[in-house]
């Protein structure tokens, strides 16, 4: 299981160490789990020439008609309550709670676009008409 107590730290442990997963996990969770969190992208799950045919093709997913998902055809097991905009009532008070902590774009560096209105250089993505974005 990852337990990092610094960002830094956390990454060299997830890059260094094997993963433990917790026992209470399936076997099926721990395999899909491991394999798409292979240190080695070209072994990972999904990282082949089938790419995500891969990971639908896992035994984790064997129960998920994937016509049907596309489609918005099943219900999910969940849907949130969202009282506002601002609500974070499904996030842990350990985040909620504390203060945030920004750090300011580097003026300096000619990349960061600071003050032009340029936040994301040669982003193209337009959500579909209909969609969920607003």
């Amino acid at each position: 299981m990852y337990m990092g107590s610094e960002e830094c730290g956390g990454v060299l442990i997830l890059l260094q160490e094997e993963i433990k997963f917790p026992a209470r996990l399936s076997e099926v969770s721990k395999s899909v789990l491991g394999k798409l969190l292979e240190k080695d992208p070209s072994k990972r799950l999904g990282g082949g020439e089938t790419d995500a045919e891969e990971v639908k093709t896992h035994i984790f997913f064997e129960s998920i008609s994937w016509d049907e998902l596309y489609k918005k055809k099943i219900a999910p097991p969940f849907v949130p309550v969202i009282k506002s905009e601002q609500s974070a009532d499904y996030f842990d008070k350990e985040f909620t709670d504390e203060n945030p902590d920004l750090t300011p774009p580097d003026e300096s560096d000619p990349k960061a676009h600071v003050g032009d209105g340029v936040h994301f250089h040669d982003f193209t993505f337009v959500p579909e008409a209909g969609g969920n974005f607003k």
